[in-house]
């Protein structure tokens, strides 16, 4: 029998920052089992980062800077003949709007050139954009999907989308789920090393985390902050924790992730939004307990006093921009998955993630269940495989 030849399948993103959204379609685009369904093509907004083009040199996956020419970013009605151009050219089966909302006459030209059209909401959905655009672009993809059900509470209740949205939760990536999972062995004679992973701009809360370094100092608890990261927040935090005299390491964006997770024994993720929250995931699977905000995605993927904890977030956004520099991309409404509601953004008490730091590391029993429990669940609900699977079924509908 004649295998099948794989289909054309086009992403349409922005590639130009290195985060979950990014390392996620990477990792897809070149899994074995999704390069036999289809050929992928990238169409990036913006210059990859090199990390990005770096982990697709040498795979069959390509990226194409569609809206630059000759290095510079062309007018919309030529991008539009453009990407007519191209998509007669390449003749694709399906596009894929990646956490991107089709501008101009996007989506229209994949309509007349009868291409089925994919929208997957990862957090765009939390963004500005104008209300009968946004409504009116969900209504003519062919198909809405979410990596999270906070992702489909926020299309639904900010945007008026009524339509089915189908959640497919992101999965643990195959370069962390190889590394050996290795249980947390804390003892109360070393500093409990805490650790983040962020970019460093102001939505996700990384202040909280640095104030809160404070606190547990007068609280007598021995403890040092690792952030893994790097943006516009970078030199204010490097500040706030200097001027706090609490001991902070910063690492800057880094390659190896699991390295980074084996060094702490607490991931806390104070994101002010967060539709899923990759790096929970991660650490948990490498048997990290995690310490997150009760916000968006988040308590979908740390379970309550099993995987870590979750804290609901109190400060009024005004007070915790006090410490961070950059304010734009704070969004105007972020889900509640406690009251099931869309509420204005808040911020991590410093305080009370101090007290639930302080209340798990308590009894290095406590740490050592959450450790093995990360490990064990995280694996088997966030599996790689399954995830790559469920996707090529959901892009494969007639």
């Amino acid at each position: 029998m004649a295998e099948t030849k794989p289909k054309k399948i086009i992403f349409m993103t922005n590639l130009n920052v290195l985060g979950g959204t990014e390392n996620n379609l990477a990792s897809i685009v070149v899994h074995p089992e999704f390069t036999r369904s289809f050929s992928p093509l990238i169409f990036s907004g913006t210059r990859p980062h090199p990390a990005i083009v770096t982990r697709l040199n040498n795979t069959s996956a390509r990226i194409i800077e569609h809206y630059n020419l000759f290095g510079i970013r062309s007018p919309r009605v030529l991008r539009d003949a453009l990407f007519r151009r191209q998509l007669k050219k390449i003749k694709p089966d399906i596009v894929v709007f990646w956490n991107h909302v089709a501008k101009s006459r996007q989506l229209p030209i994949c309509k007349e050139l009868s291409i089925k059209t994919v929208f997957f909401e990862r957090g765009t959905g939390w963004r500005e954009h104008n209300p009968s655009g946004m409504k009116r672009f969900l209504t003519s993809v062919d198909r809405v999907l979410s990596n999270s059900r906070a992702g489909g509470r926020i299309l639904s209740a900010r945007w008026g989308y009524e339509g089915e949205c189908l959640v497919l939760p992101n999965a643990v990536r195959p370069e962390i789920a190889s590394s050996k999972a290795e249980g947390v062995k804390y003892e109360k004679n070393r500093a409990l090393r805490i650790g983040v992973a962020a970019r460093l701009v102001a939505y996700k809360g990384v202040a909280s985390a640095v104030l809160a370094m404070k606190e547990l100092k007068n609280q007598g608890v021995k403890a040092e902050l690792h952030i893994a990261g790097d943006g516009p927040e970078a030199d204010i935090l490097r500040s706030l924790s200097s001027n706090l005299n609490v001991r902070t390491r910063f690492y800057g964006a880094i390659d190896d992730m699991a390295e980074f997770y084996r060094k702490i024994d607490i991931l806390v993720v104070p994101s002010i939004r967060e539709p899923f929250g990759t790096v929970a995931i991660e650490a948990q699977a490498l048997g990290r307990p995690v310490l997150c905000s009760a916000v968006d995605g988040l308590p979908e993927v740390v379970l309550q006093e099993e995987t870590g904890c979750f804290i609901e977030p109190t400060v009024e956004i005004d007070d915790y921009l006090e410490f961070v520099t950059q304010k734009n991309n704070i969004p105007d409404w972020v889900y509640c998955p406690l009251s099931g509601k869309l509420n204005r953004p808040k911020a991590l008490d410093p305080l009370q993630i101090a007290s639930a730091v302080a209340q798990m590391t308590l009894d290095p029993s406590t740490m050592a269940r959450m450790s093995s429990n990360a490990a064990v669940l995280t694996r088997e609900k966030f599996d790689f495989e399954n995830y790559v699977r469920g996707f090529i079924r959901i892009l494969g509908w007639p």
